[in-house]
This record gives structure tokens, sequence and C-alpha cells, in this order.
């Protein structure tokens, strides 16, 4: 059983004992994972020094992650354990605040890679966000998020269709968009995020479909149990990493 937490800075290294209730908790939402062994995978692929603060409760766990490049943090970002009424836990990622200089340098890819490998060992398949919050409309479904249920994907919908009518698209690629937002598969966000449409590429130096996506806010999911939300993660990571 985990007896204390071990914290090592310049003055030297320190065992820290903490209580028993604490301990029970800790197994809890991390199992046979030492802080230690957290640590080290949430570390793995940062180039940069990460600290991570812990707080345990009996409804759920959170952490936060600090980036710091030498002693100046440049991100910060908290990541929440939760059970589902069914008994299944879940994560529930909050918005990761990223310094502008270091946005665009595959930041999010190893952070999440990180994430997903401590999940592993907890069982945790589902992975929950509000997208939106910043670019995270159009980034996240490059990663196999996708908005959680019909109801969220109408309405995302209804916000890419409201931009389509401010935008000069042509016919034939304003049909195209709406028979993707007409399905009734939030999977077809991934069809329109990689939507380039090279013909409007001056309109759209990054793509159409993540200009529409782009502003976009919907809750959204990553399912590691469905095998195309895999697939498409695993070569996302292959371009970032």
């Amino acid at each position: 059983m985990l007896a204390g937490l071990t914290l090592t800075d310049r003055l030297g290294t320190t065992t820290v004992p903490i209580s028993t209730s604490a301990l029970e908790l800790w197994e809890e939402w991390y199992g046979n994972l030492s802080p230690e062994s957290v640590a080290n995978l949430l570390s793995q692929y940062m180039r940069q020094p990460l600290a991570i603060r812990v707080w345990l409760h009996m409804s759920s766990s959170s952490f936060r992650l600090f980036l710091k490049d030498e002693k100046t943090p440049v991100g910060s970002g908290k990541r929440r354990l939760l059970r589902s009424p069914g008994g299944e836990t879940y994560a529930y990622h909050h918005i990761f605040v990223l310094e502008e200089s270091y946005q665009g340098k595959g930041m999010v890819a190893r952070l999440l890679k990180n994430l997903l490998d401590m999940y592993q060992p907890l069982g945790i398949t589902k992975v929950r966000l509000t997208a939106g919050l910043s670019q995270g409309g159009q980034i996240w479904p490059a990663y196999g998020f996708r908005p959680e249920g019909l109801s969220q994907w109408r309405q995302v919908g209804d916000q890419v269709r409201a931009r389509l009518r401010r935008l000069r698209v042509p016919a034939q690629r304003e049909r195209e968009i709406r028979d993707y937002l007409d399905g009734d598969d939030p999977r077809e966000i991934w069809a329109l995020r990689d939507l380039k449409a090279p013909e409007l590429a001056q309109e759209f130096p990054h793509g159409l479909g993540k200009s529409l996506l782009n502003g976009t806010r919907w809750q959204g999911i990553l399912d590691l149990g469905d095998t195309l939300a895999v697939i498409r993660l695993k070569d996302a990571f292959r371009r970032k990493l």
C-alpha cells in the first residue's frame, strides 16, 4: 500500500505521510498507479517540465497540470475523473490555457497522449469535454472527438448553417456540407472538419471545414470503444508526435 508521497526538489527528497482515508481515496481513483507513476505517464512526451496537483474526493478526483519553461509557467489546465450513474469511470477535460508562443507545436497532442496512457490502466474509455472554449470546435474532431449525441450534432449544424448564410460558398460545396449536417451520425463532423475545398484556398487557407467549425461550441466525447474514433486518434498522433 502507498505509504506517502515522495517530493523531490532542489533542497532534496522528502517523504510526506498521508492519512489512511487519503490512501483509500487514491486507490479508489488511481488503482495500482503510484503518484510517481502518474507523474511519469503525464510527463513522458512533454518537452517542458510538468507539475501536477491532485485533489481527492469521494465523488471525483481532479488534477491540475502546470506546464513550465524553466521557472516560468506557460500553460495550465484541469482534468477530472468522475463516475457515471451506471458506475463507469470517465474523464472530463476542462480547457487547457497555453501561452500563444507555445501553440501549434504539438503540445495538445503530447498532453492528450500522456493522459490516455494514464487512463488505460484505469479502464477509462470515455473522455468528455466542452469544445469551442477557444479553437476546440475545429481542433478536437481531428483527435476523434465528436458531439455527444444527436442533439449536440444538431446544435453544431445550426451554428454551421448560420455561418454558411454569411459566406460565399459555391452551391455544390454548400450541398455537400448540408449533406453532412443532415445526417444522424455525429461522426460526420470528422468528414466536415477534413473538408479542404482547394478551389476556395484563398478565402479559407486553413481549409473550409476547419473555418466552418472554428468557434462552434458543443459537448464532445472521445469513445475509445469506437474503432473509427481510435483509428482517427492514432492518425492524429502519427502526424503530431
